[in-house]
């Protein structure tokens, strides 16, 4: 059974897709889009085999885990009101329990030059628009490092 559970803030939405039988086992994956269409499309390509948590941009998910959540991944886009993807890796990256989690960069700029200017949370990107394979393959890539 699925559960969806949706919060309007700022005009976005907060949600959890989460399958409750299976929720401990299950890693969590954090969308950091402000793109209401892509964060959607990644959640349902990803939600059968983990549970996600959207937020529309990178002041929201500090809050998400300033609450003491824990993803095991957090899949980025790099611009975004409020707080862009730079900004909020320069925030988590020098704290010891946010600073191991890997990142994969959501974005539709020069990745090649993006990847030189990141630190090493960053564990690979993916240009929008993008392939459901890809994303999965990365995922699954980044989750088993």
């Amino acid at each position: 059974m699925k559960r969806y559970v949706d919060s309007k803030k700022n005009g976005m939405e907060n949600k959890t897709v989460n399958n409750t039988s299976q929720a401990e086992a299950r890693k969590t994956i954090l969308v950091v889009e402000d793109n209401e269409i892509v964060s959607y499309l990644l959640s349902v390509i990803l939600e059968d085999n983990y549970n996600i948590e959207i937020r529309a941009d990178g002041k929201e998910a500090l809050n998400y885990l300033a609450q003491g959540n824990r993803p095991n991944l957090i899949l980025l886009d790099v611009l975004m009101p409020n707080m862009n993807g730079y900004s909020f890796l320069r925030r988590i990256s020098n704290k010891p329990a946010l600073g191991k989690i890997p990142v994969i960069f959501i974005t539709t700029i020069d990745c090649k030059k993006l990847m030189k200017d990141v630190n090493d949370m960053v564990v690979g990107y993916v240009v929008k628009p993008f392939e459901k394979e890809e994303v999965v393959s990365k995922v699954r890539a980044a989750l088993t490092q």
